[in-house]
């Protein structure tokens, strides 16, 4: 094997310590296309490096010897190692190092880590076929390095970790997967996922799963059906990525509790922006930009419950942040402008919900609106420019509280309460309503209190109750202009 090119940096030469131990040197292996990667790896020691020159190995290499460095030779081509039908590469070593080369395999998997720690897997180009199941997997690997890999499909996943802890998954490409592009599951917990590019993937860019404690962070992610999902996973990070052009969700948090997600810039022309689903509670999305053009900036709905929206700015969707079937959720401080259909919507059965201090302006229709839900309280928000109803309570929106808020410029009502039982709408300063102020339709037993309005087009006070303003209590309102 053309002496197996054993250069021997250090052949067998023994050096002496300072305290006089010898140690054999660490040796350099070079082999050459028509050679076999795997006896250079037979013959090696623990610590060993082997250069692998430009040229095509078919075969199945399975690294076995602790922190062996197996490197392909710079030059005009990476070398190839096409593994068929099973593994390119099995690493069962600890500190295995395998970087600088085209790896492919229509198997299972082409590069596999199992069972150990320490592996670095890095500058590879990844492919896999139509029955492989990854390009990368980690599976009770702790503590590697996946690293500037470009992987392609059409393998199932690009990048796999199972039962993994403490790797760092950093600076990829991956595309074409048939279902994730990255993906962490069953127990991949405290991982790292930074700063890399994923798109066309068919079903999600990256995807956590049953997994906890992990930061995905500084990613790009685009196309596919979803760009970011936990799924059943707790306590993970996802700040400052980048998702564009999903189908169906930008983020999305499903089923799970105690997620940040944080300072993520979400564009979606179909999709929802970033989606609380099933239950999803005490998760935080906190400042981040959206826009859904024909969808939901934000969308909690199925019970989710105690989530915490702040500070966000959602823009250009249909609806800006929508609650159903929701409870107990805080939306605080957003900025929510050119929604086409409401700005901020509260509906069946979104009830104990909190949604104070936002920025709303600029929708079509209304800029706040509760419909069949109860119990919230609206406060301090801003609410200019709605082409309908600054804010609504309709068909059913009973009990709830419309507090201290400054509404302006209605295409219709300032405030509108219709089909709407037993609220407080108290202490509001309406302005240049183009109908009235507040409007109770069909409403009973609400109480309006302590509010300023004016400047409104048709009447400041309008109650539709025979005789007005039988149903509803309306007392000390500053107001110009009343139907009673």
């Amino acid at each position: 094997m053309k002496k197996l090119m054993a250069i021997a940096v250090a052949v067998a030469l023994v050096l002496t310590m300072a305290v006089g131990t010898p140690v054999l040197a660490n040796t350099t292996w070079h082999v050459y296309d028509g050679e076999s990667i795997q006896d250079a790896i037979d013959d090696a020691e623990p610590g060993d490096t082997i250069i692998v020159h430009e040229g095509t190995y078919e075969e199945n290499v399975e690294v076995d010897v602790d922190n062996l460095t197996i490197r392909g030779a710079p030059g005009k081509d990476k070398p190839v190692v096409n593994g068929s039908s099973e593994e390119a590469f099995l690493i069962t070593a600890d500190g295995v190092t395998v970087e600088g080369f085209e790896a492919s395999s229509t198997g299972n998997v082409v590069i596999k880590v199992l069972s150990v720690d320490n592996a670095v897997i890095s500058d590879n180009e990844v492919t896999g076929g139509n029955d492989t199941n990854a390009g990368i997997a980690l599976a009770r690997a702790n503590d590697c390095e996946v690293t500037r890999n470009e992987v392609s499909g059409p393998s199932k996943y690009g990048i796999r970790l199972r039962v993994s802890t403490g790797n760092l998954i950093q600076g990829n490409n991956v595309s074409d997967s048939d279902e994730s592009g990255i993906t962490l599951a069953d127990g991949a917990n405290k991982n790292e996922v930074i700063g890399n590019e994923v798109y066309d993937c068919v079903q999600d860019g990256i995807r956590a799963e049953e997994s906890t404690g992990n930061l995905i962070e500084g990613n790009e992610v685009s196309d596919g059906e979803k760009g970011i999902v936990l799924d059943f996973a707790d306590d993970n990070e996802v700040i400052g990525n980048e998702v564009s052009g999903p189908s169906e969700n930008g983020i999305m948090v499903k089923a799970s509790t105690g997620n940040l997600v944080r300072g993520n810039e979400v564009v979606s022309e179909n999709g929802q922006g970033i989606a609380l689903h099933e239950n999803a509670s005490d998760n935080r999305v906190i400042g981040n930009c959206v826009s859904a053009y024909n969808n939901t900036g934000i969308d909690v709905i199925d019970g989710s419950h105690d989530n915490l929206i702040r500070e966000n700015d959602v823009t250009d969707s249909e609806i800006g942040i929508e609650l159903v079937d929701a409870h107990d959720n805080r939306v605080i401080g957003n900025e929510v402008s050119d929604s086409r259909e409401t700005g901020i919507a509260l509906a069946d059965g979104a009830n104990k919900n909190e949604v104070i201090g936002n920025e709303v302006y600029d929708c079509v229709q209304d800029g706040i609106r509760a419909e069949g839900s109860t119990k919230n309280l609206i406060k301090e928000n801003v609410v200019e420019d709605s082409g309908e109803n600054g804010i609504a309570l309709d068909m059913a929106a009973n009990k709830n509280r419309v507090l201290e808020n400054q509404v302006s410029n209605s295409g219709h009502n300032g405030i509108y309460l219709h089909n709407a039982h037993k609220n407080r709408v108290l202490e509001n300063e309406v302005t240049k309503s183009t109908l009235a102020g507040i409007r109770a339709e069909g409403s009973t037993k609400n109480l309006i209190k302590e509010n300023e309005v004016e400047d409104s087009g048709w009447l400041d006070l309008f109650d539709s109750s025979t005789p007005p303003p039988l149903d509803n209590t309306w007392v000390h309102n500053e107001y110009e202009t009343a139907n009673f």
